[in-house]
C-alpha cells in the first residue's frame, strides 16, 4: 500500500533553489533589492533633513565654500547631515533620481576604496 503513493513527480531531485534562480535569471535579486531599498531609505532621510532645514526660521542661505578649506564633518551627526544640498532640477524642485544616483556613486566609491587595500596586500 505504501508503494501506491509513490509518484515520479514527488521524488527527490538534485535541483536546488540556486540552480532554478540561475535558470530563470533571478540570481542576486534579493541582494539587488537590499541595496536598492537601502539607498531609498538614505535618500528619504536626506530629503527629510532637507525639508526640516527649509522649514527652520531665519536665514536659510548656505555659506559658500572657502577656498582651501574642506567641509566640516560633525562627529555623531547623521550621515545625511554631512552631505551637500539635496539635488534640484532646472525648476528648483527636488530631483530624487539624482539623489539616488549620488548615493549610489558614493557607495560604489566606498566599496572600491575598501577593496583596494585588500588587493594591494
Amino acid at each position: 500500500m505504501h508503494d501506491s503513493y509513490r509518484h515520479p513527480a514527488f521524488e527527490r531531485t538534485l535541483v536546488t533553489f540556486s540552480h532554478v534562480a540561475d535558470r530563470i535569471g533571478a540570481t542576486g535579486a534579493r541582494e539587488r533589492r537590499l541595496r536598492t531599498y537601502s539607498i531609498e531609505r538614505d535618500a528619504y532621510a536626506w530629503w527629510l533633513a532637507e525639508e526640516q532645514w527649509m522649514r527652520t526660521p531665519g536665514k536659510r542661505r548656505r555659506t559658500a565654500a572657502i577656498a582651501g578649506q574642506g567641509r566640516l564633518i560633525l562627529p555623531g551627526a547623521p550621515s545625511h547631515a554631512n552631505r551637500p544640498r539635496y539635488p534640484r532640477d532646472h525648476r528648483g524642485r527636488a530631483d530624487h533620481r539624482a539623489a539616488r544616483i549620488y548615493l549610489q556613486m558614493q557607495r560604489d566609491a566606498a566599496a572600491r576604496a575598501a577593496a583596494r587595500p585588500a588587493a594591494a596586500a
